[in-house]
């Protein structure tokens, strides 16, 4: 398992973005058979991926972080619908979602890629609302968790990302 994707992943969201006013993502971990849970909420915005690649909802705060990358197939932007939860390096599949969560337990970083759920977009024109759903195996307890993101009132800004997976 290549731990280190999930940092590249939250490259992009670590700047402070400049624009309207974020929207908001709620997020929800509960580790998986056990009662660990948390819930933190971050700042979040949308920037539309350059080649028409799909559109990128981001944020971070304080070590705390939600990426969600929507891939429409020939669309450059997604509509309303249901996207597959995608494994982080999956580059064929035309139509589908990547996300990822980076949260705090103490002082140690955690991260954590949905590669098995759904991505549902409820509003696909700005301000964007998204939902996803799944589990994934966090890196540094290798244990599965399951997540709930809810990303509402994103706005969009104006400058295009390279969203591109990287090995």
């Amino acid at each position: 398992m290549n731990r280190g994707a999930p940092v590249v992943l939250f490259a992009v969201a670590c700047g402070t973005p400049t624009g309207p006013p974020a929207g908001t993502a709620d997020v929800r971990l509960a580790l998986r058979g056990s009662r660990d849970t948390m819930q933190f909420e971050v700042p979040v915005v949308a920037q539309r991926c350059a080649a028409g690649r799909g559109l990128l909802l981001h944020g971070a705060r304080e070590g705390l972080g939600v990426l969600v990358w929507l891939r429409g197939g020939s669309e450059a932007v997604p509509d309303t619908g249901t996207y597959p939860l995608l494994p982080r390096g999956d580059s064929a599949s035309p139509r589908g979602a990547i996300a990822a969560v980076r949260f705090l337990v103490g002082e140690v970083a955690h991260g954590l890629t949905l590669d098995d759920g759904t991505a549902i977009v409820t509003r696909a024109t700005a301000p964007f609302t998204v939902q996803a759903r799944g589990m994934g195996v966090e890196t540094v307890i290798a244990q599965q968790r399951t997540a709930l993101l809810l990303l509402e009132r994103v706005p969009l800004l104006p400058d295009t990302v390279s969203c591109q997976a990287q090995p």
